[in-house]
């Protein structure tokens, strides 16, 4: 998945700040994970539907999940 693809992903979905996304963007590349929000489970689920959709509609692949605390 391209990385200026998640960047936009996480401006346009999780409203994160462009250097925030960069930064989450990283942690997902070098660590594998991040964490793009805490969210009560509706709002986290719709975002991660978004998200899928998203990636569905532009061709790429995308693992997104929800994580309980």
């Amino acid at each position: 998945t391209p990385m200026d693809f998640v960047i936009i992903a996480l401006i346009q979905i999780f409203h994160k700040s462009g250097d925030e996304a960069v930064k989450l963007m990283f942690d997902v590349h070098e660590k594998g994970k991040g964490i793009a929000g805490i969210y009560s489970k509706e709002i986290c689920e719709t975002k991660c539907e978004q998200a899928r959709n998203f990636a569905k509609s532009t061709g790429h692949p995308f693992l997104i999940r929800p994580e309980q605390e």
